[in-house]
């Protein structure tokens, strides 16, 4: 046996009847592609990716491969990329989410904006979320306990319709590129 980072090479001896046979078999390492980053900008994501032989061919969540690697108006939620290369069979995957800002929420129970669910910030770094209302005060703070999840309520009293304030921030974990948003929240109750 001979063994080096990117081949290796098995030898078999077999013998039958005095004659002797020699056989060797050399296995050869392909490289895979890497995933380096997955660039979101809103419903849009660009995957950059390097390794194995190009061209490579992508998929999103096991649907159709295709040549470019920009996807557009991706739904909100987790997602899976996929990643071939002209010499693997075995996709190279990776997850991410898209985060969709939401400006409105009527927590009345009728299934529509009735939370401001961020839980998808889970699969992001750094993560900071927190709404005020219009005179500084903190009335809720995003973290992994509550799975960045707000119902409208302040120490679980519903709060007044009004708008609030909310930063949003984050970093990506493949780019280490933090984004920020500060904008407001209509908030709309049963009055």
């Amino acid at each position: 046996n001979y063994t080096s980072e990117r081949k290796k090479i098995y030898v078999v001896a077999t013998s039958s009847l005095g004659c002797k046979f020699i056989s060797s078999i050399n296995l050869e390492f392909i490289d895979l592609p890497k995933i380096d980053n997955i660039e979101i900008t809103g419903s849009t994501i660009t995957v950059h990716v390097s390794g194995a032989t190009p061209p490579y061919r992508y998929s999103v969540d096991g649907g159709t491969y295709q040549d470019s690697p920009v996807f557009s108006q991706l739904n909100r939620g987790k997602h899976t990329i996929s990643v071939l290369s002209s010499d693997n069979c075995e996709p190279v995957t990776k997850e991410f989410s898209i985060i969709n800002i939401m400006n409105v929420i009527t927590p009345n129970d009728d299934g529509y904006n009735d939370r401001l669910d961020y839980s998808d910030l889970s699969l992001k770094n750094k993560v900071v979320f927190k709404v005020f209302d219009r005179f500084g005060k903190l009335v809720f703070e995003g973290n992994s306990q509550n799975q960045f999840i707000w119902d409208g309520k302040y120490l679980g009293r519903v709060l007044p319709t009004d708008s609030y304030w909310y930063i949003l921030e984050w970093t990506e974990p493949d780019s280490e590129i933090p984004l920020q948003f500060k904008s407001w929240i209509l908030l709309k109750n049963r009055e």
